[in-house]
Formats: structure tokens, C-alpha cells, sequence
């Protein structure tokens, strides 16, 4: 199997000082250790949960840092990521229309932010 996009993340992890910052945004900055540490939990977790390269996973986080990290999980785990925006999880009403998925994105990232 060939480099992919989690191999280039996992590459600039260890040339780059711990205290990095990965991700500004306003007055937060989030250090690339953190980045790396969550990331690679929610890896690990997705895989432990069964998933396999090449499978399809959904992410639902608002726009903030912790999409990006997020995002960096499928592509160190060989995943595809499939973008799930808070428009597509509401209906007309404003209501969310897909609740499990929402709750197991929500557990997920939880679980993954503790481990």
C-alpha cells in the first residue's frame, strides 16, 4: 500500500516541536502534541471498533479545530471520511434528523478526546 494522507501528517509530527502550533483559531491554539494525541486516539478507537481500510466513516463536528483533528484520524487509519455538516442532520423543522448518528459521532470523539 502506498503513502497517503495520514503518512504525511505522521512524517511532519516528528520534525516539528511538540509545541507547535497545529491549529489557531482566535485566542486558542492547539499544539501539534495535542493534535497528534487525539488524533491518533481516534484512530486506534475507530479501528478497534471494527472499521477497516477503506471503509467509510461520517465525522460531524462544527467548524473549530477539532474538525481538523478529526479529520486527520481517518486518513492515519486508512479510512474515508465522509463529511456529515449540521445542515444535512436537521430537517425543515430545525429538528436533527438523524439522531443515532449524531450521538454515535458525539460518543466517538468523546471516547477517543479521553483515551
Amino acid at each position: 500500500m502506498g503513502w497517503n494522507s495520514g503518512d504525511i501528517l505522521d512524517t511532519i509530527e516528528t520534525v516539528l516541536p511538540a509545541a507547535a502550533p497545529a491549529f489557531i483559531h482566535g485566542e486558542r491554539v492547539v499544539p501539534w502534541s495535542d493534535a497528534t494525541r487525539f488524533s491518533n486516539n481516534l484512530a486506534r478507537a475507530l479501528i478497534a471498533r471494527g472499521s477497516a481500510p477503506g471503509d467509510k466513516i461520517a465525522i460531524y463536528v462544527r467548524n473549530r479545530p477539532e474538525y481538523l483533528i478529526a479529520l486527520s484520524a481517518p486518513f492515519k487509519a486508512r479510512l474515508t471520511h465522509v463529511n456529515v455538516t449540521d445542515r444535512a442532520l436537521r430537517s425543515s423543522n430545525g429538528k436533527p434528523d438523524y439522531p443515532a448518528a449524531k450521538a454515535c459521532a458525539e460518543a466517538g470523539a468523546a471516547e477517543a478526546a479521553s483515551a
